[in-house]
């Protein structure tokens, strides 16, 4: 399903993944956070995405012109969470609205695991 809004030029129709896509470069460029992960995990292990799959792990939802967008990462051990999730809302919110001209109404940060530096 494509994000389709009418502007003064005629209608513009967007990708879902090409908004997955940048809501995922937005939280890589997030100070703290290892990486993003695929939605579903299983058994408890995550794989971090590599820079190509950054989509798979951003899931977009559109209700009545509601877009929602929800993040699954892996942060560094020893960052206050809530503070990193709140930098990753305001940028992908940011980002988003700021590429594309659609208005986020939420954005969800799901901490899938920590990273533990040896």
């Amino acid at each position: 399903m494509n994000l389709e809004f009418e502007n003064e030029y005629g209608v513009v129709s967007i990708k879902k993944d090409i908004v997955a896509y940048i809501a995922g470069v937005a939280v890589n460029e997030c100070e703290n956070v290892v990486g993003l992960v695929e939605k579903n995990v299983k058994d408890g292990f995550v794989k971090l995405l590599r820079a190509d799959k950054l989509s798979k792990g951003v899931k977009i939802k559109i209700e009545e012109d509601i877009l929602d967008i929800d993040v699954h990462i892996v942060v560094n051990y020893g960052v206050k969470i809530t503070e990193v999730a709140n930098f990753i809302i305001g940028r992908v919110k940011y980002r988003v609205e700021e590429f594309t001209g659609i208005v986020v109404n939420k954005v969800n940060v799901f901490v899938e695991g920590v990273h533990v530096a040896c």
